[in-house]
């Protein structure tokens, strides 16, 4: 890779013209970059809990396809406001992309003798005694009532669902966009206060963060990282120059990701500026070392050459490294993770050449002008005395025995507190506590029922359709699970056959047959799969993250193992939350196998380079120590292991191990082959290196301070682990790994 800066530096007129050729590819792949939640290619696989989700999905009306619109008014027993609210049901029913709506207004009294069932509520609602009255009729209604109409008689929802086919993202922003002005319109002059929650507002306002996110993020990463720069080289031109390849690396980076047809989603979204980052620490190395060549008098042109040759290879070695640790990602099982473990590999490999090439080629074009000659040779571009470290370093030549012992037992302790970390997952990690539609998910399952569900699926005898016996197996299983969750809310067949029963107790299953035979298809769906030969049973349940999740699956089969039906006959208790609480849990400990590939890999890489097995040994010490610290800290506090901060310690690992490779490569510059842990050469590579390591970690934590800014909280919580990675990495490399450098060096100056 550095071979090619050198070709750049002899056909610079061709490598322009290169470059100017795949900024305008990069260009075109930018306009193709696609944003996606990733919500079910997280969990895609071939687990039983992903093939039982996904049969689920495919045979009953899923809940993530309803979208809730909350009316809350002082009292709604009032007719003009129940007019409103009706007036916005009939309109949201007839919006694009929506097949069905439920509300209040669909409540029937159970049939008579004829089949009729009038509605609670009539057309005429000044014909109405007493509303007040009315409406608790409405919800005590046995179907749905309490789900749709608070206690206190003033919070109501309108369920509205997309069809299957128009349920993608795009489909449900346009659906939304009416859904919101239906009810602004409708609530006009009313008093009424209208909210929207569900699953698709949520996943629109995760993918809108996402498009902000990357506009304001990589800018305010180009903005910090061209500030330190700055006040580290001490000249805004040198500052321009260092800053300019990493921008082209960043715009090569997401036009790779755009013609590869990789999306943007709550996982790559950190790709970006993380590569931004990284790309400026390359940058930085080769303008430190273009100055320290040119400073002997040589020519631009010369001294450029020379900082390819010394710093090149070290700057290709560690995008290697940083490419193990994404590549280690590729044993996940969910797509997104795999996607997320590719995109890093070609980052890595984009932003490499962008530096190597464009670097090099600006270098040298300003350096044949005499003031681009002077800037290099600047005295005042010495950095300030601040970056130097010294005392850092200084501590672990004096002090190397008991610093790697206590780095030994530390690194011993916090691997021990890292394995009691647990895994924790919840869709809702991704958004912010105070959003909008989060506050009206949390008001509607506090006062109404959740939106999402624990869902199982029962076998009817008999082949097909709605008898005595299928009827009664599913009213055991119902009545089996309401008494393990009592504060749950549980709808099957079994809640339609008490709602007609409670009129008469004749012929029940032949017309609760009737009545599941007259519904849309949407709304059998809930209750009976398209075929008819399941039935569903579904528990309505909070997302309250995934180890709540789990412990209510558990309840659950623990009350249908006590009804003695077939376990052949009940399906595993499935839908989104069941599935993504199983299976996130398996995911994340998994990335924790990738943690360990990584780090055995990079070893490996390291003294295969080196060609000496003690530096990719003592490699591994300085940068080990700080994941593992970060992981002791999230099991002591109880904060869990999320699938950000599994794949911050992962990827982190990878960058960190950056410092050390620059340390490596500069040692192996100062010292004599057959004498690799010279001490003077030790000595002499940290005062030469120990500035720039200070230099680029600032960049690295600075421009993943932009991350702070996102609207994911996930994202925020990515970019702080990884920060306090790199800060303790830094620290690891001056102090710890001069201490093992000297350790290893033997007894005696030599």
């Amino acid at each position: 890779m550095h071979r090619l800066s050198l070709l750049v530096l002899k056909a610079p007129v061709v490598a322009l013209l290169t470059i100017l050729l795949v900024s305008v590819l990069a260009g075109l792949g930018v306009l193709r970059l696609e944003l996606d939640d990733g919500m079910h290619a997280m969990f895609a696989g071939d687990s039983p809990e992903y093939r039982a989700y996904e049969a689920g999905h495919d045979r009953f009306t899923p809940t993530e396809n309803d979208i809730a619109v909350l009316f809350r008014a002082d009292d709604l027993a009032d007719p003009g406001t129940l007019r409103a609210i009706r007036e916005f049901f009939f309109d949201a029913a007839l919006a694009v992309n929506v097949e069905d709506a439920f509300s209040i207004f669909s409540l029937h009294g159970p049939p008579d003798s004829d089949g009729g069932m009038k509605p609670l509520l009539p057309d005429d609602l000044d014909m109405v005694e007493d509303l007040s009255e009315r409406l608790m009729e409405v919800r005590n209604h046995p179907i749905a009532g309490d789900r749709l109409l608070s206690r206190d008689l003033r919070l109501t929802m309108v369920l509205v669902s997309l069809e299957r086919e128009q349920s993608g993202f795009e489909a449900s922003r346009v659906t939304l966009d009416e859904l919101r002005q239906l009810a602004a319109d409708a609530a006009a002059g009313t008093g009424l206060e209208v909210s929207i929650a569900g699953l698709a507002p949520l996943r629109q306002i995760v993918i809108d963060g996402m498009l902000t996110d990357n506009i304001v993020l990589n800018l305010i990463g180009i903005l910090i990282g061209l500030l330190v720069c700055w006040i580290a080289l001490r000249s805004l031109n040198l500052a321009l120059m260092t800053a300019l390849p990493p921008t082209m690396a960043l715009f090569w980076v997401l036009g790779g990701m755009g013609w590869l047809g990789l999306h943007i989603n709550t996982v790559t979204s950190a790709v970006p500026v993380l590569i931004l980052v990284l790309s400026f620490c390359d940058s930085l190395h080769l303008t430190f070392e273009v100055r320290r060549q040119a400073a002997g008098g040589g020519a631009a042109g010369s001294a450029v050459a020379e900082a390819v040759r010394r710093i090149g290879p070290a700057c290709a070695m560690t995008s290697f490294t940083t490419a193990i640790a994404f590549a280690s990602l590729l044993i996940s099982q969910s797509e997104i993770i795999r996607g997320f473990g590719w995109a890093g590999i070609l980052a890595t490999s984009i932003s490499l050449l962008a530096v190597l090439c464009v670097h090099p080629l600006l270098f040298a074009t300003v350096g044949r002008t005499a003031s681009g000659q002077r800037l290099f040779v600047r005295a005042d571009t010495e950095p300030y005395a601040l970056f130097h470290a010294r005392p850092f370093y200084r501590v672990g030549f004096r002090h190397h025995k008991l610093i790697a012992g206590v780095a030994v037992a530390g690194l011993a302790l916090a691997l021990a507190a890292y394995t009691n970390v647990r895994p924790v997952y919840s869709f809702l990690e991704n958004i912010g506590p105070g959003n909008a539609a989060l506050v009206a998910m949390r008001t509607m399952e506090r006062d109404l029922a959740p939106t999402g569900s624990i869902d199982i699926a029962v076998t009817l005898p008999n082949g097909s359709g709605i008898t005595d016996e299928g009827l009664a197996d599913v009213v055991r299983i119902h009545d089996a699970i309401s008494a393990a969750l009592p504060e749950s809310s549980i709808v099957s067949l079994a809640t339609l056959s008490r709602w007609v029963a409670a009129a008469s107790p004749e012929d029940v299953a032949i017309r609760v047959d009737d009545i599941v035979g007259e519904m849309t298809d949407l709304q059998r769906g809930r209750f009976l799969s398209a075929d008819g030969n399941r039935a569903l049973i579904r528990i309505f349940v909070a997302d309250k993250g995934a180890r709540a999740t789990r412990a209510l699956v558990e309840k659950v089969d623990a009350a249908v193992a006590t009804t003695g039906l077939a376990p052949d006959r009940i399906g595993m208790p499935t839908g989104l939350l069941a599935m993504s609480a199983s299976v996130s849990s398996r995911m994340i400990e998994r990335l924790n196998i990738s943690f360990a590939i990584a780090v055995v890999s990079a070893g490996l890489f390291i003294a295969v380079w080196f060609g000496n097995w003690r530096y990719g040994l003592v490699s591994l010490m300085p940068n080990i120590l700080p994941i593992a610290c970060v992981g002791a800290w999230l099991a002591a506090t109880g904060w869990g292991l999320q699938f950000s901060s599994a794949i911050a310690m992962t990827i982190a690992f990878g960058i960190a191990v950056d410092d050390t490779v620059h340390v490596i490569n500069r040692l192996r510059l100062e010292a004599r082959p057959e004498d690799p842990f010279n001490r003077e050469a030790i000595r002499a590579a940290f005062r030469e290196i120990a500035p720039v390591l200070t230099i680029t970690t600032i960049v690295l934590s600075c421009g993943m301070l932009a991350s702070q800014v996102s609207s994911i909280p996930t994202i925020a919580y990515f970019g702080a682990l990884v920060i306090a990675v790199f800060v303790l990495a830094l620290f690891a490399v001056l102090v710890v790994l001069p201490a093992c450098l000297m350790f290893l060096s033997g007894p005696e100056e030599r």
